[in-house]
């Protein structure tokens, strides 16, 4: 895939990257591709101020592909470092403190918006002035499925730099995808001093994918699919042979004040079946997974953290997918997976868990929602995108399932349009007694709410 052997090439250096990931109060990811296979030495200085600064020196590694990743362990809580591998440079600082600001969103790169020649992607920009803690990257990373044409198709006088005219069928191909974003000098430099917390959602594959939809009729395209994720993101992963990625990406990372449940609503989602007692289309049966429900509620019940933050890449309340109202919902409305929602917030209200926050993304317009259940105590639901693609009309959200163990439910903010720049990240800012939540474009700030800790 392009990578030079050891022997080949001297002067080894990195060519992408570094990316850091995954940081928690103690821990981080470093990640970086070089220009052959080898080891270079990582430069790791922890900042003092008005005191000499403690510096430490590793190796990484890079093996197959050229990707090289660190994990740094037994780090300072609430403290600033700064790396260096070669010339490239990065910086972090570990959870924990008395605040916490992170920037979320999802959908870079889809329906013919590349990075554009003079502006790049300008969202990117605004995020990074926000200096956040990190970035919550929910999913559609990259649009494998589709191609980057030489102009944009709706936005006049959008010129596409470096086009890449395909859709990516190989692992060599979606890599090149994920190396284009990452030759815009602003997303780099924003990955290279923001951690990463990213998932997955459908089109680092194809649309509206599923684990058992595609083993059944695509497992060539989703092993390269998969295989490209892990090779270009720095994540905390564990091998699971039997499951149809072959690695769990669902996770619990404490950052301090926060602690963020990253969900995989992909790999573990069942196949669509038509529902005896429904007349409406075919229905997912489960979305998460029944290891993966039973891994969350039991990770909440044990949170400590003032606020939860639950990263999920799909919506509750707004239907998602292609023709969904003939092939079958893409999200959690209108289908059977709605128990899972249902044994969460069971969860929350039997164990009086407060200050839950659904932070999603996928629909190609900002919402926000707050479910009072039935004990009284509220779950809030916050969706920003798209970063980059194609901006969208705002749709209604579904019905409730009479199931769920909620009283009512509020929208906060719901609104889009198509076409154009529209583009939309959310802006998350937590203390012990608040947090403020923002949608934020590129020339403004469109809605900010307050919740109080309860």
């Amino acid at each position: 895939m392009g990578c030079a052997q050891t022997s080949q090439i001297k002067d080894i250096h990195v060519v992408f990257g570094p990316l850091i990931g995954d940081v928690s109060k103690d821990c981080a990811i470093i990640w970086a591709r070089a220009s052959s296979r080898g080891f270079l030495t990582l430069k790791l200085t922890e900042e003092k101020r008005g005191a000499e600064k403690a510096s430490s020196v590793f190796t990484i590694v890079f093996k197959e592909n050229c990707t090289g990743t660190l994990l740094l362990q037994d780090l300072k809580e609430d403290t600033s470092y700064r790396f260096e591998i070669g010339t490239r440079r990065g910086s972090f600082r570990t959870g924990g403190g008395n605040s916490t600001k992170i920037v979320w969103g999802s959908c870079l790169g889809g329906q013919s918006y590349g990075i554009r020649k003079g502006f790049g992607i300008p969202l990117i920009s605004k995020m990074k002035e926000q200096k956040p803690n990190g970035f919550v990257f929910l999913g559609d990373t990259i649009y494998a499925d589709d191609p980057v044409p030489e102009k944009c198709n709706f936005v006049d006088g959008w010129n596409n730099d470096s086009p890449q005219d395909f859709v990516c069928k190989t692992r060599e191909q979606i890599q090149r995808r994920y190396e284009y974003f990452l030759n815009d000098n602003e997303y780099a430099s924003f990955l290279s001093e923001t951690p990463v917390y990213v998932t997955w959602d459908d089109h680092e594959v194809i649309n509206d994918w599923g684990g058992a939809m595609m083993m059944r009729d695509n497992p060539e395209l989703l092993k390269a699919s998969v295989a490209a994720f892990y090779d270009n993101w720095p994540i905390t992963t564990e091998n699971t042979p039997k499951s149809p990625c072959g690695r769990k990406i669902y996770r619990h990372v404490e950052m301090g004040l926060c602690d963020l449940f990253m969900l995989d609503c992909r790999q573990y989602r069942s196949l669509l079946t038509k529902v005896e007692d429904s007349p409406g289309p075919p229905q997912l049966i489960h979305l998460l997974g029944q290891e993966q429900v039973d891994w969350l509620v039991q990770s909440l019940m044990k949170s400590t953290a003032t606020w939860k933050l639950i990263a999920c890449s799909v919506p509750i309340s707004i239907q998602t997918g292609t023709d969904s109202d003939k092939v079958g919902c893409d999200s959690f409305a209108n289908n059977k997976a709605v128990w899972e929602l249902q044994r969460v917030f069971e969860t929350l209200i039997e164990h009086s868990i407060k200050n839950v926050v659904f932070l999603s993304g996928d629909v190609h317009f900002p919402f926000a929602f707050s479910y009072e259940l039935k004990d009284g105590s509220f779950v809030h639901e916050f969706g920003a995108s798209p970063i980059h693609a194609l901006p969208l009309p705002n749709t209604p959200a579904q019905k409730l399932n009479d199931d769920l163990p909620i009283k009512s439910r509020e929208e906060l903010y719901c609104k889009g349009e198509f076409g154009g720049t529209g583009f939309t990240f959310g802006l998350l800012e937590a203390t012990e007694e608040n947090l403020q939540m923002s949608f934020q474009g590129t020339s403004e700030i469109l809605f900010s709410h307050s919740i109080q800790a309860q």
